[in-house]
């Protein structure tokens, strides 16, 4: 987003280091990330800032956010830009890795799956990377959003003032909607069409969806199919990894490991 050499990469990358990943523990990181926040829009405001001063200077995702124009001709308002990279900032990361390493232990557990990715349907690859998705989002609760007004939801009255926030992490193991919702099944999103915004949305929805709706699905078939190009991978235990908590993220436990090939064995 900044480039490998930007001076405001390094800096931002060591607030992280130095003040959001040192305890994931729950809630802490977002707590440090929320006092951190001023700081960081900082340094990115003054990339913006030189930039927009020198376009041809830079070649990155902050300068080419800073050249796009909207349908009238004008430049996007400095805080959409710095919204939208601290967006990415927060999800580029840990949360496409953690997703990431959800869908190599199921692929370690069917090696049916693992061959059907070798014969390199791209509408297979993406129907596994929905499924782990849905099986394991990464987040098991989506922001929520304040009532500004009453409303009624399938009878029950909820009060201004009240959070919502739908859990997918519960709708997607509901079994009026999936059928056998705990199996691993990828073929349940090919030749169908789309399941429901209010059944499936791992990233969210309407205007507010998350930017990792895109990357990260696009990450995590890079990383399937790149890992099943290497050899098979094999589960080292029956088990399926303990669930524990990264931050706000569900991930599979440290301790967890897949093997490649019966001999390289990498921790996921």
């Amino acid at each position: 987003m900044l480039g490998e050499s930007a001076a405001a990469r390094a800096q931002i990358l060591a607030i992280f280091e130095d003040r959001i990943w040192r305890d994931l523990r729950a809630w802490k990181a977002w707590t440090a990330l929320s006092r951190a926040r001023p700081a960081i829009l900082a340094l990115l405001q003054a990339a913006l800032d030189a930039r927009r001063a020198d376009p041809d200077a830079h070649d990155d995702l902050l300068a080419r956010l800073a050249g796009l124009r909207d349908a009238d001709g004008a430049a996007l308002d400095d805080a959409v830009i710095l919204d939208q990279v601290m967006m990415l900032t927060i999800t580029a990361g840990d949360a496409v890795a953690v997703a990431a390493a959800w869908a190599l232990d199921r692929l370690a557990r069917h090696g049916e799956v693992q061959a059907q990715l070798r014969a390199g349907a791209p509408d297979y690859a993406e129907a596994v990377c929905r499924e782990v998705l849905r099986l394991h989002p990464v987040l098991p609760t989506i922001s929520g959003r304040r009532l500004t007004a009453p409303v009624d939801i399938l009878g029950h009255r909820v009060a201004a003032g009240v959070t919502l926030a739908p859990c997918e992490y519960l709708v997607h193991r509901r079994a009026d909607l999936f059928e056998a919702p705990l199996e691993f099944r990828p073929e349940r999103f090919l030749g169908r069409r789309p399941y429901a915004p209010s059944a499936y949305f791992p990233f969210g929805g309407r205007e507010r969806a998350c930017l990792g709706g895109v990357l990260a699905p696009m990450t995590v078939r890079a990383v399937m199919q790149g890992a099943v190009a290497l050899g098979r991978l094999e589960a080292t235990a029956d088990r399926e990894p303990a669930v524990v908590r990264h931050g706000t993220l569900l991930a599979p436990s440290e301790s967890h490991a897949i093997r490649l090939n019966r001999c390289v064995t990498a921790h996921v």
